[in-house]
């Protein structure tokens, strides 16, 4: 095996590493994104005296339920 095989193959576990990093981030937000469209779904299912329960007034629900599944 000379140097410059090594290094390839350095280079290439490195790349593969990298690559499985970014998908594994990716995933983890989109199972972010999933819970949150699921929360806000739910939320907006309950009524007044469920929401009080949860100490949510339906106004705070209203403003949940109407932000992008991408927003906290």
């Amino acid at each position: 095996m000379t140097i410059e095989s090594s290094m390839d193959t350095a280079g290439a576990r490195s790349f593969a590493g990298a690559a499985f990093g970014v998908f594994s981030n990716l995933a983890e937000l989109l199972k972010t994104w999933q819970a949150r469209r699921a929360w806000r779904v739910d939320l907006s299912r309950l009524d007044d005296h469920m929401l009080r329960d949860i100490g949510l007034e339906r106004s705070d629900a209203e403003i949940e339920i109407a932000k992008p599944f991408w927003r906290r």
